[in-house]
């Protein structure tokens, strides 16, 4: 397998790029699979052949190595997802080296008339992506897709002791028995914060954390509406986020537009792998993964969450959200792409 990416640039504090760099340097382990890294970074700890070229891949070195190499299908994972321009491209792929293509297409992307006609026609072999409700849209087009859901790092998010998680409250001044949420994800107003705002506003004693993505530049407007509140607001890279997902009571996403994230919400999976529990809008894959149940609640409104944290009955019961994530490893979803691609050949 060859992959292609434009993804793979530092720091990995977003959903599509922790995606591509996780499932690629599972990838990498394999001298079958070559990688070709985009306008990307060195020094990100996986063996890559760099390119630095425009998005139309008309380049004579990038098309001769592509010529030049022996694998018989290409996964290509566009930071753009399944735009039209990201279907073209995929296609020059394929007249240029005659392999089999599959994009990995991690958020959803909807067409107009004619756009759906172009997809038709630009369309790779296969689409993978993580949610039913998308891949029932591209199978309505007459796409060939395959739900694959995302995945997660059990090693780098794990669940901590009680005496750790007292400790890493003291390291960030939150007091111990202060009820915690926390979010994180790009500050803009597709991610719906303004549930957090409400919720804030209407209980000055809850402590609300916003872990914001450097990715993309934060909506000013809502950052300092945001602060003002008091919610406090982290919009730098923070290394090691098991911390502050261990210092939280509850993770809430409350994203409802299908721009706002990937379909399958890295954050949601990385604060279960942590044990804690989830408070959630029906968004992406999540509803083809789980079911709510005491500590994985979907909600419909700010009001819910209030609610929910207010009859927080069962506290003092064992919380298995990690167990529930357990089969989503990154190990386990990058075996499964392997095996569709395996098919491609």
């Amino acid at each position: 397998m060859l992959v292609i990416t434009d993804l793979l640039k530092k720091p990995f504090d977003e959903g599509a790029k922790n995606t591509a760099f996780n499932i690629i340097k599972i990838l990498s382990r394999y001298e079958e699979h070559k990688i070709l890294s985009i306008n990307g970074e060195i020094g990100i700890g996986i063996p890559v052949q760099m390119f630095n070229i425009n998005k139309s891949f008309l380049n004579i070195s990038f098309l001769a190595k592509l010529r030049a190499l022996t694998q018989k299908s290409i996964l290509y994972v566009p930071e753009s997802s399944a735009t039209l321009f990201s279907l073209i491209r995929a296609k020059l792929l394929h007249l240029f080296s005659g392999n089999s293509i599959c994009i990995l297409a991690l958020q959803p992307r909807k067409y107009n008339v004619w756009g759906a006609i172009i997809a038709k026609v630009f369309a790779p072999r296969v689409l993978i992506t993580p949610s039913k409700s998308y891949a029932n849209y591209l199978q309505g087009l007459g796409l060939n897709n395959v739900v694959i859901p995302l995945g997660v790092d059990d090693v780098k998010f794990n669940e901590y002791s009680k005496d750790t998680r007292i400790d890493v409250r003291r390291k960030f001044d939150i007091e111990i028995d202060k009820m915690v949420l926390l979010h994180v994800g790009h500050i803009r107003e597709s991610r719906n914060l303004g549930w957090l705002l409400e919720v804030k506003r209407k209980h000055q004693d809850i402590e609300i954390i916003i872990v914001g993505s450097t990715y993309n530049k934060s909506d000013q407007k809502l950052y300092s509406e945001l602060e003002a509140s008091g919610i406090r607001v982290f919009n730098q890279y923070i290394e090691n986020m098991a911390d502050l997902y261990n210092l939280a009571d509850y993770y809430v996403f409350p994203v409802i537009d299908d721009q706002g994230a990937i379909a399958t919400p890295l954050s949601v999976l990385e604060a279960m792998s942590c044990n804690i529990p989830i408070l959630t809008t029906k968004f992406g894959s999540l509803v083809d993964m789980f079911q709510s149940d005491k500590y994985f609640h979907f909600i419909d409104k700010s009001s819910d969450i209030l609610e929910i944290i207010k009859t927080d009955k069962y506290k003092s019961e064992y919380c298995n959200n990690r167990g529930k994530a357990e089969k989503y490893t990154w190990n386990c979803i990058s075996d499964r792409v392997q095996l569709i691609m395996k098919g491609l050949e």
